[in-house]
């Protein structure tokens, strides 16, 4: 009996046994039922209690179906619109790290640019000062004026050497 729990216990019988005198009251007589509805309304009524349950166990077992396919569109919802987040933030990411990226070759270009620009300035005086000097050379020999004066050839190598 240590096996079963106690709803499986058996309960002692409170009937007295047959040919014995009880000390409970008597019980009073089980009330006739008429077989006959009295209405057409409780008539309705026992039909809905015999067959009813059926039909309501159907309902039932059609809502639960109902509920679950709600639910699984539900799931499958908020799926996709977890996976449109992610999508959104990865995106998101790329052009942060592309606008970066052009931030940099944007600066990278002005640099260079600044540099070219400072060279061709610096090669623009260079050749104005080289042409200064032989506009000088010419007019000091078109005045007949005589010297160690540099050729045009000499002022290129000795610019080029330095």
């Amino acid at each position: 009996i240590g096996h079963l729990s106690p709803m499986h216990m058996e309960l002692p019988c409170l009937l007295p046994a047959a040919g014995e005198a009880s000390d409970l009251p008597a019980l009073p007589p089980a009330p006739v039922l008429d077989p006959a509805p009295a209405s057409p309304k409780e008539a309705a009524w026992k039909v809905d209690l015999d067959g009813g349950w059926q039909e309501r166990a159907q309902r039932r077992g059609e809502e639960s179906v109902r509920r679950d396919l709600l639910f699984e569109g539900l799931q499958r919802r908020r799926r996709e619109a977890e996976e449109r987040r992610a999508l959104e933030e990865q995106r998101r990411r790329e052009a942060a790290l592309r606008a970066e990226q052009a931030r940099k070759e944007a600066a990278e270009y002005q640099a260079w640019r600044a540099e070219a620009a400072a060279g061709k300035k610096a090669e623009e005086r260079a050749r104005a000062v080289d042409h200064r000097n032989w506009r000088d050379d010419v007019s000091k020999l078109s005045k007949g004026q005589t010297g160690p004066f540099v050729t045009l050839n000499q002022a290129l190598s000795i610019r080029d050497a330095g």
